[in-house]
């Protein structure tokens, strides 16, 4: 047997315990991270293996330096150029000194506390996390907070037909089915499908000398809808504003629109993202409208209701101008109906009389009329005012 000697247990006991120091910072770019830290005084160590545990992993803050925020350039050598920083836990394999692995990571500067007994979280600098209480699962964030459902096929070795949703899990570029994104304006809710590659797989797009499993990890910084699907559905909500959106091969075509400030009440349908349907509820100013966009070979169609002064507008429109109008008024208990301001007709219930002016001529009866008589101007129902002339253009009833 060999002889234990009391320096070469000394020595031993050195090497195969663990140790604790600080950590300057963490590079995350590698497929098991590694970590630039400190041990004893003056010994700092770069490229230290972190293993993590399966299905967490977590990317440190750099630390903090003293002088106020981080250290640029050159890294600091002795740890008491450190002001705050996390903490590692390391062991060193087979008690060789030069092969040390951290274990664990902690940082003071962040870490949640004053939970409940059995309550666990996970948590960033900036005030996000995801805490799983006793009675509910609460998630806060300052920013967004997004879920989403995706398409991935697995297949035999565990992983998915699409790399980007199997292997690479912070790249929001997986075909999304449906989606809920909310932020500090803003509840998004949307139904997506996957947009047809034409029966072939894209393949990930890798740099000359990155390797086969080499993954792009670099998160997005907001939610954006990944090119690769096709909106179908989508709700979106505000503080004072609800938008419903119906979806035609990627573009808008049924909008429903409610808004606090304005007051107004929209549904459209849209032809090339402009309003081919529309009906509105103006609720401060009491209006009902509906109308229509105009085309080559259709008028707008007009429905106007105003509460307040009690009116009911129907008619069309040609190139924003009005051409065949019938009002209903009724505060003054009239009808009116015009066509292109050309020829007016008006009822009054009050008066008791119908009013008829023309541009051009009149035409009353028919062809079997009794008596041939035109004229030109207007005539009330009283029978006692004609104005205009004569014609034998056009026939006049008895």
């Amino acid at each position: 047997m060999q002889r234990q000697t009391p320096v070469d247990t000394a020595i031993r006991g050195y090497v195969s315990g663990g140790a604790r120091g600080l950590v300057h910072k963490a590079d995350d770019k590698q497929q098991m991270q590694e970590l630039k830290v400190n041990f004893l005084r003056n010994e700092t160590r770069e490229k230290v293996e972190h293993p993590q545990n399966y299905g967490f992993t977590s990317y440190c803050k750099e630390a903090d330096y003293d002088g106020g925020g981080n250290g640029g350039g050159e890294m600091p050598q002795s740890e008491k150029q450190i002001k705050k920083s996390a903490e590692h836990f390391a062991q060193f394999m087979g008690g060789a000194r030069s092969f040390p692995v951290v274990q664990n990571l902690d940082d003071r500067r962040f870490r949640c506390r004053n939970f409940d007994e059995g309550e666990v979280a996970m948590y960033v600098d900036q005030q996000q996390k995801v805490h799983i209480m006793r009675e509910r699962i609460y998630t806060r964030s300052p920013f967004t907070i997004a879920h989403g459902i995706i398409k991935d096929e697995p297949e035999e070795d565990g992983h998915g037909r699409d790399p980007k949703a199997s292997r690479d899990q912070k790249k929001d570029e997986s075909k999304r089915l449906s989606t809920v994104a909310l932020d500090k304006d803003t509840i998004l809710i949307a139904r997506t499908k996957p947009k047809d590659d034409g029966g072939g797989q894209q393949k990930q797009q890798r740099e000359p000398g990155q390797d086969d499993d080499y993954q792009n990890d670099e998160p997005e910084k907001e939610y954006k809808k990944p090119p690769e699907v096709e909106t179908l559905t989508e709700g979106k909500f505000t503080e004072k504003k609800i938008t419903l959106t119906v979806f035609r091969k990627g573009q808008p075509f049924l909008v429903f629109d409610m808004d606090e400030e304005t007051s107004l009440i929209q549904m459209q349908t849209l032809r090339e993202d402009k309003p081919h349907i529309q009906f509105t509820l103006d609720g401060e100013n009491g209006e009902v409208s509906i109308g229509s966009a105009p085309s080559e070979n259709k008028p707008n169609l007009i429905w106007e209701m105003n509460d307040e002064e009690r009116k009911i507008r129907i008619g069309t429109e040609d190139d924003g101008k009005e051409k065949l109008i019938m009002e209903f008024d009724h505060n003054r208990e009239k009808i009116t109906i015009k066509t292109d301001e050309k020829t007016k007709i008006e009822m009054d219930n009050r008066q008791g009389n119908i009013t008829i002016k023309v541009e051009n001529k009149l035409k009353l009866g028919d062809e079997n009329a009794q008596k041939k008589a035109a004229m030109e101007g207007s005539i009330d129902s009283n029978g006692d005012r004609m104005i205009g002339q004569l014609s034998k253009k056009v026939l006049v009833a008895d």
